[in-house]
């Protein structure tokens, strides 16, 4: 079924689609069980079981099934187009994928900017995880939060400019919640930072670090080297050996 200048315009053999919108469903020759609604939304895909609705959504999907785009240009892709089992919901969501898959991406703009070869990224807030290129098994939640991770992996990041980072940077195995916290970050590893503002200037390319703070300080409440073995406890040093800790 199709509505619209040129909609659904190459169907040959595809069936049980629906194009709604100028030039949806354009160039769709065999593909089947497709939803398309919206001007230009889909128009180059050619295989099946995918929803674009929104004007451009999904545009170039070529070779990728099971995608979920709702929004303004949500999964818009670029030529050459293939991936699978994407959930883009929002304006501009997931806008330059190409090749990846498994990502899911909520709001405006999230998971925008970078062409996405990565897979497995879950990002939520309006530009999280905005510069993401081949990342993966990443989280990010919040307003910018994880905003410049480009190829780093395996980060948790909670809050609105959270490890939000600087242009171009490769952060992974870091577990930071709270606004702004670690917002410097560039390049560190393995850091576990809770709390507003912890560590917003104290972590850029360190890695191992643990702080606990409610503010943008040097002397948080815990502070910890995951590689040392030391704690300390607003800025008392603990310092646990093995034997130690076999002790407690």
């Amino acid at each position: 079924m199709f509505f619209g200048y040129e909609a659904g315009k190459f169907t040959q053999t595809g069936t049980t689609n629906i194009a709604i919108g100028s030039l949806s469903l354009r160039d769709n020759v065999s593909g089947g069980f497709n939803l398309a609604i919206g001007y230009g939304a889909m128009e180059h895909n050619t295989v099946s079981t995918n929803i674009g609705i929104g004007a451009y959504s999904l545009r170039y999907n070529q070779s990728g099934n099971y995608n979920l785009c709702l929004g303004y240009s949500a999964g818009y892709g670029t030529s050459g187009f293939n991936c699978e089992k994407n959930v883009f919901i929002g304006a501009n969501a997931g806008k330059n994928i190409k090749t990846g898959g498994e990502n899911t991406a909520i709001g405006y703009s999230t998971m925008s900017a970078g062409t996405i070869t990565g897979y497995s990224n879950t990002a939520i807030g309006s530009a999280a995880a905005g510069n993401i290129t081949s990342a993966y098994y990443n989280v990010a939640i919040g307003k910018f939060a994880m905003l410049s991770n480009q190829t780093g992996w395996s980060n948790t990041i909670i809050g609105t400019f959270a490890a939000q980072g600087t242009s171009g940077n490769s952060i992974a195995y870091n577990t930071i919640i709270g606004y702004e916290a670690a917002k410097s970050i560039t390049t560190g590893q393995s850091n576990v930072v809770i709390g507003y503002q912890a560590a917003k200037t104290q972590i850029t390319s360190e890695s191992n670090k643990l702080y606990i703070a409610n503010s943008d300080t040097d002397k948080p409440l815990i502070y910890g080297e995951f590689d040392n073995n030391t704690v300390k406890f607003h800025n008392v040093c603990l310092l646990y050996t093995s034997d130690a800790a076999d002790e407690l």
